[in-house]
């Protein structure tokens, strides 16, 4: 019986895993200059901590089931619910504001397609303890500097939008909270001909006024005296502090995003060249998420990015990131001594060469062949000559050349293939 991988998940080879480690290193490099640490939380949770604010869309697509107590579990969907009950555990005693970030695979039943699987991997911040533009705007700057290292001028978008202007414009209109997520989902979705029959008539023509807008001047009169009054003032503001930082972006009060606890800023980073799936990072403050989780009341932000469409948008419109170059050699031992396993350890820890033990047992010239074959370096070869007198016969694939080096001269560092580059 032939049994394939699930639908929905991926293999990846040693050249594809080489280029997402690149990726990957570049993003964890921005964190950390922003001073952010990392944290990981479990791969499943307790299902409720995502059944209480996460919002209907993701309750759809969550794979949930019972281990053997009849406990109801979940894999994780997303991770600033995780990272909060985290918090709440184990980490508020701790200086504030907290900076973390997050590398995770993350799990959703939805309809595979490019740019869309049901394991998917986020990178991702938290910022938990600070409220206010300046937090907000380096989350979006932070943001930024990722697309900016990775991808080309210009290629990219970043949109920002408020919220609480959409809410605001709502409770003017009576409606409660669990309307607002709703409404909000339906924006997220572009779903505008749902919007107008699940609200009053004049309720309708507020929101559509507002996520129709094409600049925020269009809508001042409709917020105005409105509890989106001050949620339009603060998205000009953080627009102007963005500006100042040198941060390109536009203002959209139709961003909604899809998870109910978000309370103010959102925002979204889109790739146009990858049409449908073009959105590959968002995020947005989240304030009251911690205490209705249990915790204080404590502001938060925070964002994550789509690490696969992230991936896929370097692959199509860059040259992706190396990785950091170091020697790759194949070493040949043509004896069973175990001072062999020995000179491997010493090329790796005296030179820094990735050293490749050929263990099958091939010939010299297939072992030959297969480090060609492999793009290495070099190879080194050892065999009772070469014990004997204490030294390796190192050839280097480039040019051809071959030497015999004193094992001595390596424990020195000194590299043999130096000698043989011209």
């Amino acid at each position: 019986m032939k049994v394939k991988r699930p639908r929905g998940t991926r293999d990846f080879t040693p050249e594809e895993m080489r280029v997402r480690n690149a990726i990957l290193e570049e993003i964890i490099d921005v964190f950390e200059t922003y001073g952010y640490e990392p944290v990981l939380t479990p791969t499943f949770e307790h299902a409720e901590l995502f059944e209480l604010k996460s919002g209907e869309e993701i309750l759809e697509e969550m794979y949930v089931f019972e281990d053997k107590k009849g406990r109801k579990l979940a894999l994780r969907p997303e991770m600033t619910a995780p990272v909060v009950r985290f918090y709440n555990q184990e980490l508020k005693t701790r200086p504030h504001p907290l900076k973390l970030y997050y590398f995770v695979n993350c799990f959703r039943y939805e309809r595979p397609q490019r740019g869309r699987w049901r394991e998917f991997w986020q990178a991702g911040v938290e910022l938990i303890g600070a409220k206010g533009i300046l937090a907000d705007a380096e989350v979006i700057e932070m943001t930024y500097t990722v697309f900016e290292r990775l991808l080309p001028e210009n290629s990219f978008r970043t949109v920002v939008g408020h919220l609480g202007v959409l809410r605001g414009i709502l409770e003017a209109h009576g409606l409660d909270e669990n309307v607002q997520n709703r409404v909000a989902h339906l924006v997220d979705k572009g779903d505008l001909e749902s919007v107008e029959k699940e609200l009053p008539d004049d309720a309708a023509r507020d929101v559509l006024t507002v996520v129709k807008a094409d600049d925020p001047g269009e809508i001042e009169d409709t917020v105005r005296g409105t509890p989106a009054e001050d949620a339009l003032n603060e998205l000009l503001e953080l627009s102007d502090t963005l500006k100042g930082a040198g941060v390109p972006h536009e203002v959209d009060t139709s961003v909604a995003r899809g998870l109910d606890y978000y309370t103010g800023m959102v925002f979204e980073v889109h790739v146009p060249e990858l049409g449908p799936s073009s959105q590959c990072a968002g995020g947005g403050r989240y304030d009251t998420l911690v205490r209705d989780l249990g915790g204080p009341d404590v502001p938060a932000v925070g964002m994550a990015i789509g690490f696969d469409r992230l991936v896929l948008a370097v692959e199509k419109l860059s040259e992706p990131p190396l990785e950091e170059e170091r020697t790759r050699a194949l070493l040949i031992p043509l004896t069973d001594d175990p001072a062999v396993i020995e000179l491997a350890r010493t090329l790796r820890e005296k030179l820094g060469w990735t050293v490749d033990v050929e263990v099958s047992g091939k010939s010299l010239s297939k072992a030959l062949a297969t480090a060609d074959s492999k793009g290495y370096d070099a190879a080194v070869i050892v065999g009772e000559r070469e014990l004997e007198s204490n030294a390796i016969t190192v050839k280097n694939l480039r040019t051809g050349e071959q030497v015999e080096t004193p094992v001595e001269d390596v424990k020195k560092g000194k590299d043999p293939l130096v000698h043989t580059d011209g």
